[in-house]
């Protein structure tokens, strides 16, 4: 079955809006559709046989489990600002680092780079994820 790549791509954008585990979504393997559940906003669209039929769906992973993180923030650093590279990694070691991180971006003009950067591998990292799930997208 082919699944909608769309489809796929704002599950994972509304399970990664939160923090890991606040927003659940589900590919129905047998009908594409996507079910979702959040504990923040009391959302809760999973059909009544979800438990039952749970083999029947795959979880669609949080931007965490992509493996993005710093080694995101690195790949970025080591091609547009390798100059920084050190100061970057001093940012890492203390408590708000990414806000911090943001600020450095915006004050050389990056940030929005960085936004676009950010999408673009969030994108192939969920399209990598989808072939290692066997699921062909359109």
């Amino acid at each position: 079955m082919k699944h909608k790549w769309a489809d796929i791509e704002n599950a994972f954008d509304f399970v990664s809006y939160g923090r890991q585990y606040e927003n659940e979504a589900y590919l129905n393997l047998t009908t594409g559709e996507i079910h979702i559940r959040s504990e923040a906003s009391d959302v809760d669209e999973l059909p009544e046989d979800f438990e039952e039929k749970y083999d029947n769906y795959l979880s669609i992973p949080h931007k965490n489990e992509l493996d993005s993180g710093r080694r995101l923030v690195s790949d970025f650093v080591e091609e547009f600002m390798p100059r920084q590279e050190d100061t970057v990694r001093r940012l890492f070691k203390k408590r708000g680092a990414y806000a911090k991180y943001k600020a450095l971006l915006e004050e050389h003009g990056l940030l929005q780079k960085w936004y676009d950067y950010e999408t673009e591998k969030a994108a192939a990292a969920l399209k990598e994820w989808c072939r290692k799930n066997n699921l062909e997208c359109e």
